[in-house]
């Protein structure tokens, strides 16, 4: 993987870690509904399911070139001449 793939695999890497634990924030609420054995294995389904996808993403990726583009940005006064 080029840099360009490494900086976006790591962007998307981290929305997918915080859709997971955002997912599991939101079953915590819910928590005891579940019987222990319930709830650790939504957990567990949650989790795995994140860390596939984010392997899947990787494997993805190898099939691209992607170039970083750099953005400069350069403020111009314009009362440079006062």
């Amino acid at each position: 993987m080029g840099n360009g793939a490494v900086q976006l695999y790591q962007a998307v890497r981290k929305r997918i870690m915080t859709t997971m634990i955002g997912a599991l924030a939101s079953l915590e609420e819910f928590k005891e509904i579940f019987e222990e054995d319930e709830y650790e294995g939504l957990r567990k389904d949650i989790l795995d399911k994140g860390h596939f996808q984010i392997r899947e993403l990787e494997r993805d990726l190898d099939g691209y070139d992607i170039k970083y583009k750099t953005v400069y940005f350069m403020p111009l006064r314009r009362d440079h001449g006062k």
